[in-house]
């Protein structure tokens, strides 16, 4: 398992993610600094299952 590109795979999807929520917050006008650091949080908890899946799909073989 080659794990960086796991976490590059990870990182790409949690930026979405993130970038997603931020957008629901300040279309909502609920932006506040608390808002901005729960949307992060769940942005990295919410890649790390789908970036599994991803590397898992790509199904790389050495």
């Amino acid at each position: 398992m080659n794990i960086w590109l796991f976490v590059v795979i990870q990182a790409i999807i949690s930026v979405m993610i993130t970038f997603a929520l931020f957008i629901v917050i300040l279309t909502q006008d609920i932006a506040t600094g608390m808002n901005f650091l729960y949307a992060f949080l769940i942005g990295q908890v919410l890649s790390v299952p789908a970036a599994w899946l991803v590397y898992k799909r790509m199904n790389i073989k050495k």
